[in-house]
């Protein structure tokens, strides 16, 4: 009898674990351009340095970033996948979620050791960093996040850049480019 309870206990525990594809909800159009617009007001794409990329989506208290911070920021805010190309050899093209802030000194400190942008203040700013198994998002201001990969991805432009991937009612899984849409007001990318 104790061995049948323990088959039985054994398997409700493994029918517990038993893991299903995670279902994205879909979020309605009107609700994702109000996130566009929200993440493009609390980010300054580095216009100081570089004229082309004005900043035409203004909001109080903006941090100079780049790409993968809008990116980041809509990821944190809608759930959105992030899609990264081309930004380093080492770092695998493809389509990541985001799995948890992280307080690990030794990369922060790498990171801000290793790069050179600076904000108007002359403060380090963002990159990417990965290590053996990890890659991560960094901005002082918004802090280091892990991302695991969840599916290759085709680049279909040469340059290395950063982006979403979001799950919408009306179009479905559609790419979303904050940055575009505060320096060019177009937010596919």
């Amino acid at each position: 009898m104790k061995k049948i309870a323990i088959i039985i206990l054994l398997g409700l525990f493994l029918y517990g674990c038993k893991t299903e594809p995670e279902q994205e909800t879909a979020m309605p159009m009107s609700e994702v351009m109000k996130y566009i617009e929200e993440v493009a007001g609390m980010v300054d794409y580095y216009d100081h340095l570089r004229s082309e990329y004005p900043n035409l989506v203004r909001g109080p208290n903006e941090i100079q970033g780049q790409c993968g911070d809008y990116a980041l920021l809509f990821a944190l805010k809608t759930g959105a996948k992030i899609v990264v190309v081309n930004t380093n050899p080492r770092i695998e093209n493809g389509i990541y979620k985001v799995a948890g802030k992280s307080n690990d000194s030794s990369i922060i400190n790498s990171i801000e050791k290793s790069f050179t942008l600076k904000d108007k203040n002359g403060d380090l700013q963002s990159g990417y960093w990965y290590t053996d198994y990890d890659l991560y998002l960094y901005h002082p201001k918004i802090g280091l996040y892990r991302l695991n990969k969840v599916n290759n991805y085709t680049p279909k432009i040469n340059y290395n850049h950063v982006w979403n991937l979001l799950n919408t009612v009306e179009l479905g899984t559609i790419e979303i480019d904050v940055s575009n849409y505060d320096v060019n007001g177009t937010w596919q990318p």
